[in-house]
């Protein structure tokens, strides 16, 4: 399952016996959340493979974060599900509340510390260092305000969001 920015479509697999996504709804939204981020903001990303531990190009670790946190705050859960196989036996799955899961090199250029960042921020659930609740139609604007930069990842966001929040900046 993939978004294509050229296009400005998304294929989502459909064979039952090897992966299909029809009824994955974390890996869905991720996909429309390219598709937002193409249409309103900006998406710099080159794409490619990305798993647990990579040190990703930060316009992709940006991209890809941000696609699995608005998957999660529409669906309001964490967790984040792919089934896979014969009847969905495989589940590849992941929690945004984990800051640092096993194997992840944490830093700008990773998928799982950009959601997790993004998630601390949208979440009602005061975590350890996670004092902070901003509502999404803040971090919607700081998205929005992404179309004009170049090279967008991480810290530009968080620049664009501060820029509208300097109380919470501190």
């Amino acid at each position: 399952t993939f978004f294509n920015a050229e296009t400005n479509t998304a294929f989502i697999l459909g064979d039952r016996a090897t992966d299909s996504d029809e009824f994955d709804d974390s890996v869905i939204l991720h996909e429309y959340a390219h598709l937002l981020a193409t249409r309103f903001s900006r998406d710099d990303s080159p794409g490619g493979p990305h798993v647990l531990g990579d040190a990703l190009d930060p316009r992709v670790a940006w991209s890809e974060g941000w696609a699995n946190f608005f998957s999660a705050l529409v669906r309001n859960s964490p967790i984040y599900r792919d089934s896979m196989g014969f009847g969905g036996e495989t589940v590849l799955e992941y929690n945004l509340e984990d800051n640092v899961p096993i194997g992840d090199q944490p830093g700008y250029w990773s998928e799982f510390s950009v959601h997790s960042i993004l998630w601390d921020l949208a979440d009602s659930n005061p975590d350890t260092g996670d004092a902070v609740e901003i509502v999404f139609p803040v971090i919607w604007e700081a998205f929005l305000q992404l179309r004009d930069d170049t090279f967008v990842y991480v810290p530009s966001f968080l620049d664009r969001l501060t820029s509208l929040l300097p109380l919470e900046a501190s």
